[in-house]
């Protein structure tokens, strides 16, 4: 009998020291990444470099072109988010031959996308769609990412790098952007000014 308790108090200390099953389960996170939509260390170092992206061109400003279009952000003010990006007057956009032109983008650039995103995931209720992603390494300076943009597919982004920033992109509709970092040129910004009325 007393070889029984013994074995009782023995199973009861093991079970103690040891993690339960759920505890032993995979984190995504446990790699502890630095941004939280990261599921990869792979992600977790592009979602790096969009983000310093997204940060110099709202820090300096930007210029996207695209077929025949360029679009003017100027640099916005400390604090900022991306979404401010989408908003009406944030941008103006100008045709080949520099006329102003109505071409709203309803939408964060690009380029701050996975910034956006990230910012997002604290926020949503487990379950929640809105981060899903993937990440597909094409090349040493190109990368495919997947994300949702207003449906419940995952649409293809190529994304182009150099130097550690993120220098152009082209969308799964066809659309084909590359990017100028600021800061704007006197003539940019006096473009800008005017035609927004800042």
């Amino acid at each position: 009998m007393r070889f029984a308790n013994t074995a009782v108090v023995i199973a009861v200390l093991v079970s103690l020291t040891l993690p339960c099953a759920s505890a032993i389960a995979a984190d995504p996170h446990s790699e502890n990444y630095n941004y939280p939509l990261a599921q990869t260390a792979a992600e977790d170092k592009f979602i790096e470099i969009a983000d310093k992206s997204c940060n110099l061109a709202m820090k300096n400003g930007f210029v996207m072109t695209e077929a025949g279009y360029s679009t003017i952000f100027p640099a916005q003010p400390k604090g900022a988010t991306p979404s401010r990006l989408a908003q009406p007057g944030a941008f103006v956009t100008l045709d080949a031959t520099g006329k102003n032109v109505i071409r709203y983008y309803d939408y964060v650039p690009s380029l701050c996308e996975p910034t956006d995103l990230n910012r997002q995931v604290p926020l949503l209720k487990a379950g929640m769609k809105t981060t899903e992603h993937r990440l597909t390494k094409l090349t040493s300076t190109k990368f495919a990412w997947f994300s949702h943009h207003g449906s419940s597919d995952l649409n293809k982004t190529i994304f182009n790098l150099s130097k550690g920033l993120i220098t152009g992109w082209s969308l799964w509709n066809g659309s084909t952007f590359k990017i100028q970092y600021g800061p704007l040129s006197q003539e940019q910004q006096a473009t800008y000014d005017q035609i927004s009325g800042h």
